[in-house]
């Protein structure tokens, strides 16, 4: 989370997320491991990358995010 401030108006941006590991016990498997990771998340209202102001304060704009990773450690030697 952060937050700056914008012609005297708190600006804020920030995320939440909530994430999780697997790694399978199955000894074919040993070397995968699955990373999932999801959220909400806000930023500020823009134009040009200059926050947006009504009546002074700065507009919040929302969103959701998702990512997932499945690694496979390979044995070169």
């Amino acid at each position: 989370m952060g937050q700056f401030s914008y012609q005297g108006a708190a600006v804020r941006t920030g995320e939440i997320n909530v994430f999780g590991r697997w790694a399978p016990s199955h000894p074919k498997l040993k070397n995968l491991t699955v990373f999932a990771m999801a959220g909400p998340g806000w930023s500020y209202k823009n134009s040009n990358k200059t926050p947006i102001l009504v009546d002074g304060h700065s507009q919040l704009s929302h969103s959701l995010s998702g990512e997932f990773i499945a690694e496979y450690r390979f044995k070169l030697f």
